[in-house]
């Protein structure tokens, strides 16, 4: 073996990157694969370098080092350690020895994988998360189908078949977690408690002779402030953040999130506090309670014409892959709003799917001339595996810091780039509608839907109703796979901008008319916003 290929080989120099039209020779001890780049007609050589192990026989040794690999890449790719410094006070990267003295109290694979999905889920993003096992199968299928390089490398069968012994210990473990895949037995407390206009306010009770508690707010449990508990559950679930207040937040109160307490400290509607010792199980469900929110029921489409206020509604569930039925669905109903003075889109709980939908169905048949966004992508000159694939996605124009005036600290540094990125929408299939465009917005608004958010921002398609989004829009997710078990992580990889600098992870998309609706009050933004425009 040559000594080039001995270099390449040894497990410390992980990758090599060769860039720019010349071949450059880059090697770093925290990224595993060979990636090579020639960036004019964007040929990628994708070698991905695991450890020649089947999971099933990982021991101790073997788990701290996929933790390590896993740090490591994270320390060197991640774009929002700063930024959740700044919202929840902790840097995930001070984190370490608290992950690694628990991985070496492991005594099997499942306490392993209880460490690294506490890790990943402490990384507090929706688009970074550890891949369900039993569907590494079926998303390797889609990029093959797709030819989608090199992301079924990244999903190779290697990877695939390590995955199958995964299967049962991630089901058991996510069962032992949350109960997941079974909503229906999920433990709740007997009290429905959810967050309202910045308290916890009881809206549901399982025995009569708790009906006084209804409208009470929680103040505390086990003497603690409510809101401080909260706000340490970072670890077990992913906290939403109230712009108005300052403050983390869940959207009610489980067991789970608060180590199964069950003192609580109550305020009626006098200020008179009181203590209760509540119980929980799964027989208290919270049917209102689905994955938009704490929402009705809605469809994936639905539609409402207003002919006295010369209003259309079209409410959105979700960014879904083009659909001829949906497609006529839509058209039909921008047909029958022709002579109407205002359309409403509402997204609210729309928690994306793919930005073709909203390209193609909501936006192109609206234009009457095309329209440009321009959002901006930065990224660290170490971010190595990061800036692979902001090549792959051809994302090559930088722009000079000084265009922003609203920059956040980790982005002004020299060692990072700005780059732009242009989407520019056509009219297609275009309608006659000349009326103005609003789009009711909330904080399940998120990737697909939140893009949307952003484009409606930037160029003044719509005016936006309601509160801050979900965040995550501006940017890109790929994935990356753990040497030894195989696992494969997903993650955000870069650090999206609005035009005037500030990041869409820690600002989210703010309305511009900011309404904020009671929980579970559907139709109080709908009602204030036909008010504003009929009014």
């Amino acid at each position: 073996m040559s000594q080039l290929k001995k270099l390449f080989t040894h497990p410390k120099f992980r990758i090599v990157l060769l860039v720019s039209f010349l071949t450059i020779v880059v090697c770093s001890a925290t990224l595993g694969g060979i990636y090579t780049y020639f960036t004019g007609d964007l040929i990628i050589k994708f070698e991905q370098n695991l450890n020649d192990i089947d999971p099933q026989d990982m021991g101790v040794e073997d788990f701290i080092e996929d933790f390590e690999f896993m740090y490591n890449f994270f320390a060197v790719n991640y774009p929002f350690f700063d930024l959740y410094e700044r919202r929840i006070d902790y840097n995930w990267l001070d984190l370490k020895e608290g992950y690694l003295n628990r991985i070496r109290d492991c005594e099997n694979s499942a306490e392993f994988l209880n460490v690294i999905l506490d890790a990943i889920n402490t990384l507090q993003n929706c688009h970074t998360y550890l891949v369900q096992p039993s569907f590494t199968s079926t998303q390797r299928e889609w990029f093959v189908e797709d030819d989608k390089y090199p992301y079924y490398e990244i999903f190779n069968e290697e990877v695939v078949d390590a995955n199958q012994y995964w299967i049962p210990i991630y089901n058991n473990v996510m069962y032992q977690r949350d109960n997941w895949f079974l909503g229906e037995n999920r433990v709740h407390y007997d009290l429905l408690m959810v967050y309202d206009k910045g308290d916890y306010v009881v809206h549901k009770v399982w025995n009569t002779t708790d009906n006084h508690l209804i409208s009470s707010k929680v103040v505390a449990v086990d003497g603690f402030p409510i809101h401080d508990l909260i706000k340490e559950s970072y670890n077990i679930t992913y906290l939403h953040y109230d712009y108005a207040r300052a403050r983390n937040y869940v959207e009610f109160l489980r067991p789970l999130y608060l180590d199964f307490s069950t003192d609580f400290t109550f305020e009626n509607l006098t200020g008179e506090q009181f203590n209760k010792t509540l119980s929980f199980d799964s027989t208290f469900y919270y049917p209102s309670i689905n994955w938009r929110g704490y929402y009705p029921n809605l469809p994936d489409v639905s539609t409402v014409l207003y002919p006295i206020e010369r209003v259309g509604y079209l409410q959105v569930g979700g960014m879904h892959n083009p659909s001829f039925i949906l497609h006529e669905q839509i058209m039909s109903f921008y047909e029958s709003i022709a002579d109407y003075d205002h359309l409403i889109f509402d997204i609210r709980g729309n928690s994306g799917g793919n930005d073709y939908f909203w390209y193609h169905e909501l936006v192109e048949p609206l234009l009457k001339e095309k329209v440009k966004s321009t959002v901006y992508l930065a990224l660290h000159k170490k971010a190595i595996y990061s800036h692979m694939m902001r090549r792959e996605r051809q994302w090559f124009f930088t722009v000079s810091k000084s265009r922003f005036s609203e920059l956040p600290p980790e982005a002004q540094s020299k060692d990072v780039k700005i780059y732009k990125n242009h989407l520019t929408i056509e009219p297609t299939n275009t309608v006659d509608f000349d009326g103005t465009i609003s789009v009711l917005i909330d904080k399940n608004i998120f990737s697909a839907s939140e893009s949307f958010s952003v484009f409606c921002k930037n160029t003044g398609f719509a005016t936006l109703y309601g509160t801050n989004t979900g965040g995550d829009g501006i940017g890109d997710a790929t994935y990356f796979v753990l040497p030894n078990s195989k696992l494969i992580i997903r993650y955000s990889y870069i650090l999206g901008l609005f035009p005037n600098g500030h990041a869409n992870e820690e600002t989210h998309t703010p309305p511009d008319v900011y309404y904020e609706s009671s929980a579970g009050n559907w139709s109080e933004l709908i009602d204030f916003v036909i008010n504003e425009l009929t009014g």
